[in-house]
């Protein structure tokens, strides 16, 4: 992305030891969130200044994590954003091989 000039924005949601993994890997654009279930509130996803912007209105969204949380973070995309969203949950409280 950095390479062809493309804007980029990571939001982690970490538990409080692994907060300085994305610092570590050397990553840049991003914000880590204190995991606390908040990107499966739709009102509080609403606040993300991803969608205070018309900037990021047409964009590709890639979505990885807990399912609930993809989930809910898809739906407010849809409702307020175009372009691609590409999601992938990779676990579930209780729920084994997603």
């Amino acid at each position: 992305m950095k390479k062809n000039n493309h804007q980029f924005q990571f939001y982690f949601e970490l538990d409080e030891e692994n907060k300085s993994v994305p610092e570590l890997l050397e990553l840049e654009n991003y914000t880590v969130f204190t995991k606390n279930n908040s990107f499966r509130n739709e009102k509080w996803l609403n606040t993300l200044p991803l969608f205070q912007t018309q900037e990021w209105n047409i964009a590709n969204f890639a979505l990885v994590g807990n399912a609930k949380s993809v989930q809910t973070f898809r739906k407010v995309l849809k409702d307020k954003k175009q372009g691609n969203i590409y999601s992938q949950g990779y676990w579930l409280e209780g729920k084994k091989g997603l």
